[in-house]
């Protein structure tokens, strides 16, 4: 079984940078403040059974957990609802997914319509009513599905580099190129059917983009002939792109780009953040990450664990705090 990440996010303002696997090929990042309380929700897997740590309790979320594991939860922006994935291992390698709420009732479950995909790339909440799945094909394609509480599909993509735009029921991704002729073509964002972008240069594959909380700005960067840009970008209503500036980053510089609470923008690196001051158009670098276990969080859910659970806290999974 995965263990629980040692990775927790702490930068000495008391900001933290909560990092989402945000369609599974890279991350995106939202930098927002903590409460200074010592103890925070969680919703953990164990044997295959979630469970819900509340207010330093833990409790099992199902009575009747049913045949098969659940993994990856994801807890709706409510609170109210938790999507899961089975293991595909215990499926015959179906990939089906599932909703209950907080007290353990279906919501829905559904088996994905597709024979191409093998595996689960990320899943997550666009709204309270609405999800998102992407799944494996090949090094080269991914699957993109967004889907409502009732199981209709409402959006189903073929490409890579995945990104929902914050306030609507919009991706932006990168254009599918087929296995074997991505160094034969030029590269495009689409966002729905349109182009909005395309590398200058044939064979530059994109990353994940990035957003701010209104979805009126995007990040992105991609390496060109041994260079790497960051593209700072407007996207206005009619799903346009605008170029706001270019930057052309030092090699000393590099990582997934994000935007703070503040709408600053900013690259992340492992144990490194870099932000950029607007005024002289270099990079201001801080250290900001330590280990999960010298959280007051984890330190909080341990003893909760420790004192209610049999087990070794090391056989726990997929422990996903709830966002106030």
């Amino acid at each position: 079984m995965k263990k629980v990440s040692r990775t927790f996010i702490f930068i000495s303002t008391i900001v933290t940078l909560l990092v989402v696997s945000v369609i599974g090929v890279s991350a995106n990042a939202i930098i927002r403040e903590v409460k200074k309380s010592s103890e925070k929700d969680a919703v953990f897997g164990l044997d295959g059974i979630l469970y819900l740590y509340q207010d330093g309790k833990i409790s099992t979320i199902e009575d009747h957990p049913g045949e098969h594991g659940k993994y990856g939860p994801e807890v709706s922006p409510d609170r109210t609802k938790i999507l899961y994935r089975y293991s595909v291992w215990e499926t015959d390698f179906q990939l089906q997914i599932g909703i209950i709420d907080i007290s353990g009732e279906t919501v829905l479950e559904k088996t994905l319509d597709t024979d191409m995909s093998n595996e689960f790339v990320s899943m997550g909440w666009i709204d309270n009513e609405t999800i998102f799945v992407t799944t494996h094909i090949n090094p080269a394609t991914q699957e993109f599905f967004m889907y409502d509480l009732s199981g209709k599909e409402l959006t189903h993509y073929y490409g890579y580099a995945f990104a929902p735009i914050p306030n609507s029921h919009k991706v932006m991704y990168a254009e599918n190129v087929p296995l074997g002729f991505t160094d034969q073509a030029y590269h495009s964002y689409m966002i729905e059917d349109k182009v909005v972008f395309t590398a200058e240069d044939m064979g530059v594959t994109l990353n994940v983009p990035s957003f701010d909380a209104t979805g009126s700005k995007v990040l992105f960067t991609f390496k060109d002939n041994n260079s790497e840009s960051l593209y700072i970008c407007d996207l206005d209503e009619r799903d346009e792109i605008k170029i706001e500036s270019e930057i052309n980053l030092p090699n000393t510089v590099s990582g997934t780009p994000v935007f703070d609470e503040k709408g600053n923008v900013c690259l992340v690196n492992e144990k490194l953040l870099y932000t950029l001051d607007s005024k002289t158009g270099t990079f201001n670098e801080k250290v900001f990450f330590v280990d999960e276990t010298d959280s007051r969080f984890y330190k909080a859910f341990e003893n909760s664990f420790k004192k209610s659970m049999p087990c070794d806290i090391a056989e726990v999974y997929d422990l996903t705090w709830i966002e106030d």
